[in-house]
């Protein structure tokens, strides 16, 4: 048995990484080769006024909102994330479950709850404000959670002996333990501008709500590939405006965000000056407990109030008809799609972790995030591009299924590969001197100790398959999940109808996501 597992292993790798090439990698980046190879096409459209301001004032538009999501996300997420874990605050593990809870609701859904919420609270119609106001709703956490899980990380002793040498405690945190967690802020930082410069569901259902006309590129690209679709003799105008704008957003995505960490991790923070009388009056009540209520209330009204306003605002209604449909063949489309990313991610992230060279484990451990950092849009776009060059006749579910492996299947290798990274190779050691041979260890030592953290990419590709809207609006406008029927319910003008349907899709969403924390395990 071992000399053949040890034969067949090689292949194994090999069909992982021909997978891993030809399904995840080849096609959010065959754009590249549209554009090059129809360049005299993408160059006539782009000369065009109407089209090319659009572009330009799409791409600006995405900026700054990314920009000003992360850097109120780091305004009040910093302080929050302080507070749950180094401060004792009434209700805080109400407050932390409350955090999390938003995630379960899929963007296009939040996109009319917090557009609802806006217009009724403020008469929000601004494209810019109320974006950002969506981004937050949609961000916030994951800021949080990232600064959070860094500063557990945090020896809180080095802030004692701080203290203990005389520091006021805003002194300690300045100087000791913030440094210490700034790659979870640089973290969270990457992760709210990455989204916030990508998600195109949530969007496109908020624009709609408040009637605004100025679209985000993310958004706009999904426009342009619906109005192809209902009119094909557009396509030799809109098709290399749609492909030139995918490859900017995703050029300059990845330049961007990699300039972020880079800067981030290299960014000293200005911990050497201490003003104590300013720093010892600030570390005085009332002035901590001001800070909490500010985080909290902050996270109450930008998150929590309009992530389920949709809930409160509308009268009760069973979900309209087709609906049920919609969620079956959501449900059906992540279930397949998880199944195949944990199938073929398993021996990608071994191969990576145990088999490969250095230089190209460093290689595909970099190529591995390429997918989480494109804009949904634009990653839909050229996963359209290429699965309908090579299936023009496909089913519309299957081309939707193959567009979200190719963002999913990250997020469980991703998981694999640290959980393999961490493991102590002795105890593989152990087991082959005691005569296991390799499947054998595997088998019975390596997966039992991996198998949380390949539950936990599991539950996160199945969450992110059942409520995406972008990249599937993106490949198959025609294609029907239940977050692609919200939207067009909205489109349509049915408020009512969207609302019901996205109070059940939550309620679904976060039964289903629940379950299977549970069932795997996973907190």
């Amino acid at each position: 048995m071992g000399s053949r597992w040890t034969g067949a292993a090689p292949a194994l790798y090999g069909a992982a990484l021909a997978f891993f090439v030809l399904v995840v990698i080849l096609p959010p980046t065959y754009v590249l080769g549209y554009v090059a190879w129809g360049w005299e096409s993408v160059a006539r459209v782009l000369s065009d006024p109407s089209v090319s301001s659009q572009v330009a004032d799409a791409v600006s538009l995405s900026y700054q909102v990314a920009a000003l999501t992360t850097a109120l996300d780091a305004l009040f997420g910093v302080p929050l994330a302080w507070a749950l874990t180094r401060r004792r605050v009434p209700g805080q593990r109400a407050v932390s479950t409350l955090i999390d809870l938003p995630m379960t609701v899929p963007t296009s859904a939040r996109g009319l709850s917090v557009a609802l919420y806006w217009m009724t609270l403020a008469g929000l119609t601004d494209p810019l404000l109320g974006l950002t106001a969506l981004q937050v709703a949609i961000t916030l956490p994951y800021m949080v959670r990232s600064v959070s899980s860094a500063l557990e990380g945090v020896d809180v002793t080095y802030e004692v002996a701080a203290r203990t040498l005389g520091a006021v405690p805003l002194t300690a945190a300045r100087t000791v333990t913030l440094p210490l967690a700034r790659g979870g802020v640089v973290a969270g930082s990457v992760l709210c501008f990455a989204q916030a410069l990508s998600e195109t569901g949530g969007a496109t259902v908020f624009l709609s709500v408040i009637g605004a006309v100025r679209r985000p590129a993310s958004v706009l690209i999904g426009g342009w590939k619906s109005q192809m679709v209902q009119d094909p003799s557009l396509a030799p105008l809109l098709l290399p405006a749609a492909a030139a704008l995918s490859l900017l957003m995703m050029a300059s995505s990845l330049a961007v965000l990699y300039a972020f960490k880079e800067v981030g991790i290299r960014l000293r923070l200005p911990e050497g000056r201490v003003l104590r009388e300013l720093e010892a009056r600030l570390s005085s009540r009332p002035f901590p407990d001001l800070r909490d209520l500010a985080a909290g209330s902050f996270a109450l009204a930008a998150l929590i109030a309009p992530s389920f306003y949709v809930s409160v605002s509308t009268a009760p209604a069973p979900p309209p008809g087709g609906f049920a449909e919609a969620l079956a063949a959501s449900f059906a489309i992540a279930a397949a799609v998880t199944a195949v990313d944990l199938a073929a991610g398993l021996p990608l992230a071994v191969f990576i972790a145990r088999r490969a060279p250095p230089l190209l484990s460093r290689a595909l451990d970099s190529l591995v995030d390429v997918p989480l950092l494109v804009p949904t849009a634009a990653l839909g776009f050229s996963l359209g591009l290429f699965w309908t060059s090579i299936m023009p006749d496909a089913p519309g579910a299957l081309l939707v299924a193959l567009a979200h492996v190719s963002f999913t299947y990250p997020l469980v290798v991703r998981n694999l590969v640290a959980a393999l990274q961490s493991l102590d190779p002795g105890l593989e050691g152990a087991a082959r001197t005691l005569g296991a041979d390799g499947l054998t260890t595997f088998r019975e030592i390596v997966l039992p100790l991996i198998k949380p953290s390949m539950m936990a990419g599991a539950v996160l590709a199945f969450a992110r398959s059942l409520n995406e809207t972008g990249a599937t609006l993106a490949v198959c406008p025609e294609a029907i999940t239940a977050p692609v029927f919200i939207v067009s319910l909205v489109k349509a003008g049915a408020v009512d109808a969207a609302a019901a349907a996205t109070i059940s899709l939550a309620l679904v969403s976060f039964a289903a996501v629940y379950g299977l924390k549970r069932a795997a395990g996973v907190r």
